[in-house]
């Protein structure tokens, strides 16, 4: 995770903010909650990422009621899907959505 961030010229800043993290791609930089634990630190920076890797050309986009719902949903999915392989695929799904709140369609938020 760390590695892809400095591959693409990602900045990660950890600092006190009322939201969990978000992603700059005007600055390349994601900004992390710090007061989060690791394992949350984790989950919001594969996130973003996730809205880096399917997004970063689309960004102006995000403001859009459906983009944005659309977007969410993709950055959860990516999120999900990279702590699968850090869990060499065993995963269970029902304690991911309960823990994450997410829904079954686009409008699951992280």
């Amino acid at each position: 995770m760390y590695e892809l961030l400095e591959e693409n010229g990602i900045e990660l800043v950890f600092s006190e903010l009322e939201k969990n993290g978000y992603y700059s791609n005007k600055f390349k930089t994601m900004f992390v909650n710090q007061e989060l634990s690791e394992e949350r630190q984790r989950d919001v920076i594969l996130h973003e990422l996730g809205h880096f890797l399917k997004h970063d050309d689309y960004f102006s986009l995000y403001n859009n009621p459906l983009f944005h719902d659309k977007m969410e949903y993709e950055a959860n999915c990516y999120m999900i899907d990279t702590l699968i392989d850090y869990s060499e695929g065993y995963f269970n799904y029902s304690s991911v959505a309960e823990k994450y709140h997410l829904g079954l369609g686009w409008n699951g938020r992280f």
